[in-house]
């Protein structure tokens, strides 16, 4: 049996790539695990997995099961990533005032935890909603700083997704 670490290395290659069968079959390894911090990252993934295949009610369900055991568990950085999640699920399925919501919550949280990718990633999503909105400068802003963020990293493919 693979540690937590490992699968959780897994899940976050599998999130990046958008891999939804890779994410439901991690989901079910963390659940073996059953630990209250494994049960939290399968519910993520099976979020994350559900967004992926366009099955909103079953995200949401998901994610808003991560959501409360993050909460429960005081683990600031799950719970920054699964309210990215759920912005990028509420983005997905035209939700657009939610979604800035929930990004703006994240961001927050992730400048809590200081992890400057997310950070990034979490200015990107951010801007990508702005833009959708038709809020272009607040989009560049957010665009820009995540280009700044990616940049200082040598993050590459983070620069090309924000450039994208």
């Amino acid at each position: 049996m693979r540690s937590f670490e490992e699968i959780r290395a897994d899940v976050d290659k599998a999130m990046s790539m958008g891999d939804a069968p890779a994410l439901h079959a991690h989901a079910t390894e963390l659940e073996g695990l059953d630990t209250p911090a494994s049960r939290a990252m399968a519910a993520l993934a099976k979020g994350v997995a559900a967004d992926l295949t366009g099955d909103h009610h079953a995200a949401l369900t998901a994610q808003q099961q991560a959501h409360d055991l993050y909460k429960e568990l005081g683990d600031r950085k799950g719970l920054a990533r699964v309210t990215g999640a759920l912005g990028i699920l509420h983005n997905n399925s035209g939700d657009l005032p939610r979604a800035l919501e929930y990004h703006q919550r994240a961001l927050l949280l992730f400048e809590e935890v200081e992890d400057q990718a997310v950070i990034a990633n979490s200015h990107n999503n951010t801007g990508i909603v702005y833009m959708l909105s038709g809020n272009f400068p607040q989009a560049a802003e957010h665009v820009q700083k995540a280009q700044s963020l990616f940049r200082s990293l040598g993050h590459h493919d983070g620069q090309a997704r924000a450039l994208n």
